[in-house]
């Protein structure tokens, strides 16, 4: 009859341990890799946000910025703004966006740079006529980091030249 003698060495040890071993390294790479994913999803939204509120404003501009007629249309260039950042100002959007608001307003300049009210003179010529709109939201983050505000005001500014 043959008996089945457990083998205790040193090599049937080191095998035993790297089982463990293996699971202790598992678990750590996983968080690691579960949270670098966390910071990515993260940075995505909030560049997404940022992106929206640059296209809202420049949408907003666009509009003022078609004729000498639309320049002075300020709530015209806020509702173009808010139509163009639909898909953040409310429940479309997985993420929260609170405090979204938009503000419009037009001015002169000269050719040197000098700000000039409107209809205004230059020295040199004609004032040429901006728009500028200015969009706003407020980002929620998912991960709550301890030092870092629980919420952050990001800016959208778009300025073109009335055609």
């Amino acid at each position: 009859m043959t008996h089945l003698v457990k083998q205790d060495n040193a090599i049937s040890r080191r095998y035993r341990y790297a089982a463990g071993q293996a699971a202790a390294e598992l678990a750590l790479l996983a968080t690691t890799l579960v949270l670098m994913l966390a910071v990515a999803v993260e940075m995505g939204r909030l560049g997404y946000l940022a992106m929206t509120l640059d296209d809202a404003a420049r949408a907003g501009a666009q509009y003022g910025s078609q004729n000498y007629t639309t320049d002075g249309n300020i709530s015209g260039m806020t509702t173009a703004a808010t139509n163009a950042a639909t898909n953040i100002n409310g429940t479309k959007w997985w993420g929260s966006s609170a405090g979204f608001s938009t503000s419009a307003s037009s001015f002169c300049e000269c050719n040197n740079g000098t700000v000039v009210t409107c209809p205004g003179t230059c020295s040199s010529g004609a004032p040429l006529i901006y728009v500028q709109v200015k969009t706003q939201a407020n980002y929620v983050p998912f991960l709550q980091v301890p030092g870092l505000p629980s919420t952050f005001t990001i800016h959208g500014l778009s300025t073109m030249a009335v055609q």
